[in-house]
């Protein structure tokens, strides 16, 4: 079979280490592999740049880097398999390059989501990763916002370019692409699968101590940016303890606050009282409502890869108009406290310093909040876990929050049931506000319970172990000289052997055996994800008891890390 992996961004070695393990397997396995780098094709600007903290106009010297970087990277991967090794630069020609900045600059504004080329819908698909820089829930577009739009048709149109003499010289079966909603990729996986080859989405886990221990790899036009494990869910019953253990580390890294990945201060612990810093009464039961950047989704949506259902509600038209809805509903319950958590990243964050533009609409939407109603604002710097140890129910849209309250046993209630991301069984959803407000009284009821922890774990083993790839993770060079006192001298020996270091990593094996051959079904038959792989290789369910206790252990463990004491009224 014929496989080719378009891998143009080898300075974010994080990223194209794992992937390589891929290219590696299928060349070991006997497939005719094409290994496809950048060679500095986009010198203006690119998201390698873009990963490095680059802006279009900075100076040319600092792009300079990111390409030579990434050049570097790119040889010894290359060097690491016996895959044929092609370099984007090479199938680009100066014509091209004119031909792109002809049609860019002919565009207006207005017009750049109807922009196509070669049958291929260029501006809408280089709209994904403008939409997240800028956090956008609209299409209309500030005039520094054009300038990059611009940039990111322009890359497009030279990658499509250089991809479809690539394409039709090597003729691939199979193309697989790390990312492929950004548009440099997405234009490609589009013209592979409209040419008839199967296209694959390759991503790190989205569990935060897994994110380069493990792949996510799926077809592309089968799934999009929907998680796959939504569908097998009543599959669930295979879960074994081992994929409820590997979990462990997730809720690890979020409690912590230190990943990337999670927005959330990190737990202060029991010594903050959620009730005496928000002045709530005693005897109030609270209900947190938990908000979710837009951005991400709406980005999804508009390039294809997300259904309407996850992104128009007919519930509520908006998170505002929930929002304003459920205040208004509650605001009269003396009974009731409730505490709304908008989303850290829609403020300037640890990873972004962007203000998305749905944030100013939550600033006017809280002014004159009733008695019963607190805001809880980013700048406080209060843990999600420290709110989660003392609320009772917890409302919101989509948020994977709604998943990590559940696996501290706290009902979770969310509007409607396509918007989110995990099963409607382990949480209280519907498809009407009359349902929506009754879950909240049903919620309120139910209380703290195993059975919600039980849904929450079973759905992440499903999600996070069952779901992915293991890999042996990447030997972090910024880890290997910790025991260096001075900083000068630990950066100096990381510069020293931080090739020597890339090299003898390139040349690890995949990982465990199982996984492996997992992936190879998976490519050589062209299946659309790895749980379809599974359903050929008969697997017995685990033995209930075992892995409910080890559900048990885990959620123990959770629930400890936050301060959490209070026993489950159902915990058998």
């Amino acid at each position: 079979m014929k496989v080719l992996f378009y891998s143009l961004n080898a300075a974010i070695w994080l990223h194209a280490l794992p992937e390589n393990r891929l290219v590696r397997e299928l060349c070991d396995a006997g497939h005719e592999v094409t290994y496809v780098t950048c060679g500095s094709c986009f010198p203006q600007h690119c998201t390698s740049m873009s990963a490095s903290g680059i802006e279009l106009d900075d100076a040319q010297e600092k792009k300079n880097a990111v390409c030579l970087a990434c050049n570097r990277n790119a040889s010894i991967l290359a060097q690491s398999s016996a895959a044929n090794h092609l370099e984007l630069r090479d199938f680009v020609t100066d014509e091209d390059y004119a031909m792109a900045a002809r049609l860019v600059e002919a565009l207006s504004a207005p017009q750049y989501l109807d922009f196509e080329f070669m049958g291929i819908s260029v501006g809408r698909l280089a709209s994904y990763e403008l939409f997240l820089k800028y956090k956008k829930m609209s299409p209309n577009l500030a005039p520094e916002q054009w300038e990059y739009c611009k940039l990111y048709i322009k890359n497009c149109l030279i990658s499509l370019l250089g991809f479809s003499r690539l394409f039709r010289a090597k003729k691939p079966d199979v193309v697989l692409f790390y990312s492929p909603q950004y548009g440099v990729n997405g234009v490609c996986a589009q013209l592979a699968e409209n040419e008839g080859s199967a296209a694959y989405f390759v991503e790190g886990s989205s569990s935060n101590s897994e994110r380069y221990r493990a792949l996510r790899v799926w077809r592309w036009s089968v799934h999009g940016l929907v998680n796959p494990a939504l569908q097998y869910w009543p599959e669930a019953e295979t879960i074994d303890a081992d994929d409820i253990r590997r979990l462990r580390g997730h809720f690890r890294e979020l409690v912590s606050g230190k990943s990337f990945a999670v927005y959330s201060s990190p737990v202060a612990g029991s010594g903050v009282s959620l009730r005496a810093k928000l002045d709530i009464p005693v005897g109030a039961k609270i209900l947190l409502m938990t908000l979710s950047s837009f951005d991400e989704a709406y980005a999804a949506h508009m390039i294809g890869r997300f259904p309407d259902r996850k992104v128009i509600s007919a519930v509520f038209k908006d998170q505002f108009e929930w929002v304003k809805s459920t205040i208004d509903y509650l605001a009269a319950r003396d009974d009731l406290f409730v505490v709304v958590r908008v989303h850290p990243r829609d403020f300037p964050n640890k990873r972004e310093v962007t203000q998305s533009e749905q944030a100013s609409v939550w600033t006017n939407l809280f002014v004159g909040a009733p008695a019963n109603v607190r805001i809880n604002w980013p700048e406080e710097q209060l843990s999600l876990y420290d709110l989660l140890r003392e609320v009772d129910v917890v409302l919101t849209g989509w948020s994977a929050t709604g998943v990590e309250a559940l696996a501290l046993g706290i009902p979770v209630v969310t509007y409607d049931v396509h918007l989110p991301s995990y099963p409607r069984e382990i949480h209280f959803s519907g498809k009407s506000q009359a349902e929506y407000y009754a879950n909240i009284e049903r919620a309120l009821a139910a209380g703290r319970q195993f059975s919600h922890a039980a849904g929450a774990f079973r759905w992440l083993g499903l999600s996070f172990s069952r779901g992915t790839l293991r890999i042996t993770p990447p030997i972090r060079i910024e880890r290997v000289f910790r025991f260096l006192v001075f900083r000068n001298v630990r950066a100096l020996a990381d510069k020293m052997f931080n090739g020597l270091v890339k090299r003898i990593d390139a040349q690890r094996k995949f990982g465990p055996p199982g996984d492996a051959e997992r992936f190879r079904q998976l490519i050589s038959r062209r299946t659309s994800d790895v749980f379809e792989v599974d359903r050929t290789t008969q697997r017995w369910p685990a033995d209930a008891a075992t892995v409910t206790r080890a559900i048990e252990v885990e959620h123990g463990k959770f629930a400890a890390a936050i301060g959490l004491r209070t026993a489950l009224t159902d915990a058998r």
